[in-house]
């Protein structure tokens, strides 16, 4: 189960799938580029502890995978203490990793690592005093937000409440506070994906480093990676030594903690800072969709389920994002060509079902001899892509944005394949749930309100559908035909014992 289903979810669904799992992709959003290419999907709010606790306990998926920052951790630290699931790479480490206050402090206060000067604050008034301790210029982010949202530089006490207001307007979850960070004068930084895998010859987690990953941002957000960023031997050095730290305290001791983590530091001279670390597939690492011999979202999948990794560089190369330019929904792209007729070059085109001015809709990845080229291809090649309306044209008008799709329908299965369902089934006939009691739930108490409900589409049950209206056109009249009409209530009677999402064949999800 893949809590989060945007474009890096999406290729780690399809790395999933091509080893033979069955993966069911959640996400706060209809049609999600993860949905499209799941087996089973849900719409929901992750960040409620009763409802994502209800959902992993109906699906019971072997996996748990957050890829995103706004998820109910507790929920998670629920299933895993009961031995419903495994939560990769831990809850523990997932409910660090999502909070820059937890992770800040165990890299600094527990296990040393170099990083900026820091402090946090939960007021305007607390955020004035930090930037007198910590000076100017700095930095202010959420301490929960990702791909740079509510970030802020201030080079002076004239920035502070506008700094405050970006970084409650980005934060990914209500509460205010944020951490203050002192600006490091760095030569350049980087992503370290590092991978956490059993080696096959001792059945023990073993650490391993993929070529270093040099990215550029504006406003918080990557922009485009290269790989590999040359490094001295000293700090190339250290930034393993870090990478390795850290990761290492995010694990349980045992096979807990296994996956990609996206370890990202700050690098002057010889000297390297730490600064954050995802535990999953990083956004700057899309670059090894092209770059390394497996992806770091196949390097990912197989280091969950405990299968080899390889960590090769193929051959430099370089990713540049493609933006959406306008604030509509289903918008197309144009010179799709153009891009691809740079030497070299492939396109992702996420599929988002809604554009914003910066929102990232598609990636350009390429290859040369050698970085600074791959880079130039990179950038021409999503500088061609051109993001343009599907609205129909309005004489005297502009363009007017296509109408919402229509809400989810509880009747049954649309062509879009969704259906209305409660993440809480009705009782069987014997009075069993797939549920237990609400005295089993959580912190032991029931939620007050009813559960909320999700949006569900099963690609598998949907397919059956379709191929048994196509098999009730084709077959002759019942009274005609006694061996059909036998086929058929044998088939009937076997399709009532199918479960909505399509578990009468166990696979491994």
């Amino acid at each position: 189960m893949l809590l989060g289903a945007g474009e890096l979810g999406k290729e780690v669904v399809i790395a999933f799938q091509r080893l033979g799992v069955e993966v069911i992709a959640v996400d706060r959003y209809h049609n999600a580029p993860g949905h499209q290419v799941a087996h089973h999907g849900f719409v929901m709010d992750m960040t409620d502890p009763d409802a994502l606790l209800a959902l992993i306990l109906d699906q019971k998926p072997h996996y748990v995978v957050p890829e995103i920052e706004a998820i109910a951790t507790s929920a998670l630290e629920e299933a895993e203490r009961r031995g419903i699931t495994e939560v990769i790479p831990t809850a523990r480490a997932t409910a660090l990793t999502m909070n820059r206050e937890g992770i800040r402090r165990l890299a600094d206060e527990q296990l040393g690592l170099p990083t900026s000067a820091y402090a946090f604050a939960d007021s305007i008034e607390q955020l004035t005093e930090a930037t007198r301790r910590i000076g100017f210029p700095c930095l202010v982010k959420p301490t929960m937000s990702s791909s740079g949202k509510g970030q802020s530089m201030l080079r002076g006490p004239e920035d502070i409440r506008s700094a405050w207001e970006t970084a409650a307007s980005g934060a990914r979850v209500v509460g205010g506070r944020v951490i203050v960070e002192g600006f490091v004068d760095f030569d350049y930084e980087i992503t370290l994906l590092t991978v956490r895998a059993v080696d096959p010859a001792t059945g023990r987690l073993t650490t391993h480093f993929c070529a270093p990953i040099g990215h550029r941002q504006e406003r918080g957000d990557y922009v485009e990676s290269w790989q590999p960023q040359a490094m001295s031997p000293v700090a190339h050095g250290a930034a393993m030594s870090i990478a390795a730290r850290i990761v290492t305290a995010l694990g349980d001791g045992g096979l807990g903690g296994r996956g990609v983590f996206g370890v990202e530091m700050f690098v002057k001279g010889d000297d390297v800072y730490f600064s954050e670390v995802s535990p999953r597939p990083h956004d700057t690492g899309l670059v090894t969709l092209a770059t390394q011999r497996l992806s770091e979202f196949e390097m990912h999948a197989r280091a969950i389920l405990g299968l080899p990794v390889d960590v090769t560089l193929a051959s430099p190369g370089a990713s540049a994002v493609i933006y959406g330019g306008r604030d509509e929904k289903a918008i197309a792209f144009e010179n799709v060509a153009a891009a691809l007729a740079v030497p070299e070059t492939d396109i992702r085109l996420f599929g988002k079902p809604e554009s914003y001015v910066r929102r990232r809709m598609g990636v350009v990845v390429a290859t040369a001899d050698d970085v600074v080229e791959a880079r130039r291809r990179a950038r021409d090649g999503a500088a061609a892509v051109r993001p343009v309306s599907t609205a129909p044209a309005v004489p005297g008008d502009r363009p007017a944005a296509p109408e919402p799709a229509p809400a989810v329908e509880s009747t049954g299965p649309s062509t879009d394949r969704f259906r209305d369902r409660s993440v809480r089934p009705e009782p069987a006939g014997d009075g069993r749930s797939a549920v237990p009691a609400d005295d089993a739930i959580a912190d032991g108490s029931a939620p007050e309100a009813d559960p909320p409900h999700t949006a569900v589409f099963d690609t598998a049950a949907a397919a059956r559908d379709d191929d048994e209206a196509a098999t009730d056109a084709a077959r002759p009249d019942a009274d005609t035909d006694p061996v059909a009409e036998s086929t058929r209530a044998d088939a009937e009677r076997a399709e009532t014992e199918r479960t909505d999402t399509g578990r009468g064949v166990t696979v491994e999800k």
